[in-house]
């Protein structure tokens, strides 16, 4: 979908802040989730449940605004 519209020369699609939002966050949340897999078990449990918990509170907020919101 994205190649065909660029291949249409839409102009500001898509922009710096969509690839931001769209991308890389969801990689940025994807690699924090594997290091806290990968980490786990070595991550003192404190640590473990504030960096997961921050992750959910970062995560819902950015589900709703990408899926378009209640």
């Amino acid at each position: 979908m994205i190649s065909s519209t660029t291949q249409q020369h839409a102009p500001g699609y898509p922009d710096a802040s969509q690839w931001r939002y769209y991308i890389y966050f969801p990689l940025i949340m994807l690699g924090v989730s594997i290091g806290l897999l990968i980490l786990g078990k070595r991550t003192p449990v404190v640590l473990f449940v504030t960096m997961w918990s921050l992750q959910l509170v970062i995560v819902l907020p950015f589900i709703l605004a990408y899926a378009g919101g209640v």
